[in-house]
């Protein structure tokens, strides 16, 4: 029930057990985790790719496994997912980490530009947020060459203070006229839930608070639109409103490494 996303270099797609060791040692880096509270254990990383895997296998789309085309190596992640229970706005947010062999050759970016086509494309979002603390430069790049305007600072009470100045950018369908997008597509591994194989979203409820980079939690709330935990969409409801409206301090996680 998981759509894998292709581009010309990449392959996002489900989780396997073989990804383990290399999942590990990325969140066991420093450096990738420069901008999380601390690196993973072993144990910690693992119970981290299983909920990746259980919602990719539940909802269909999510923080994907990501691999380079020509030879399956895993080199990270990237996706989306619902914002956390404990900001004040709810959307979808999408992120990446790669290992730090892999950056500074564009696959950020070449990710990122594949998830926004199926986050406005097939799942018919109108905003995608991106989230990154105000320290972590090589985010920020990515976010500017996807087109996407720094919106406003804020501060995440729930992190430490060296980590909560964070900032927000977000990204509308029309936004992609400021940028080039590869070649990509995205197929279905197995059946949808008839609302995604129909185009519409399936959206779970919003994610419970994640320090290590674990997905949300919460099951299905339905297809029509998109559910209450994301925005109720298409009328542009509160939730949604107050992700670009800002009426409230804008709170969430931040740090996804290039």
């Amino acid at each position: 029930m998981t759509t894998e996303l292709t581009t010309t270099r990449l392959r996002l797609r489900q989780w396997r057990d073989a990804d383990r060791p290399a999942w590990a040692a990325l969140n066991a880096d420093p450096e990738v985790r420069e901008f999380f509270d601390h690196p993973l254990t072993r144990a910690e990383s693992d119970a981290v790719l299983d909920r990746f895997q259980s919602d990719l296998a539940t909802r269909g789309w999510g923080w994907w496994a990501l691999e380079l085309a020509a030879t399956g190596e895993l080199i990270g992640m990237a996706g989306l997912d619902p914002t956390e229970d404990d900001i004040p706005v709810s959307g979808v947010e999408m992120g990446w980490r790669l290992a730090r062999a892999h950056w500074g050759r564009g696959y950020a970016t070449e990710a990122a530009r594949a998830v926004l086509d199926f986050a406005f494309d097939t799942l018919a979002l109108p905003e995608v947020l991106a989230i990154a603390a105000i320290g972590n430069t090589r985010s920020h790049a990515v976010m500017t060459r996807l087109g996407m305007t720094r919106l406003r600072t804020f501060t995440n009470p729930t992190e430490p203070p060296e980590l909560a100045e964070s900032v927000i950018y977000p990204s509308k369908p029309l936004d992609r006229t400021a940028r080039t997008s590869p070649a990509s597509s995205a197929r279905l591994v197995a059946a949808h839930p008839p609302c995604v194989a129909a185009g519409l979203s399936c959206m779970a409820e919003p994610a419970a608070a994640r320090r290590g980079g674990a997905p949300g939690r919460g099951a299905v709330t339905g297809c029509h639109g998109l559910s209450r935990a994301v925005t109720g969409c298409h009328g542009l409801s509160r939730a949604v409103t107050g992700c670009h409206g800002l009426s409230r301090a804008v709170t969430g996680r931040h740090g996804w490494e290039m």
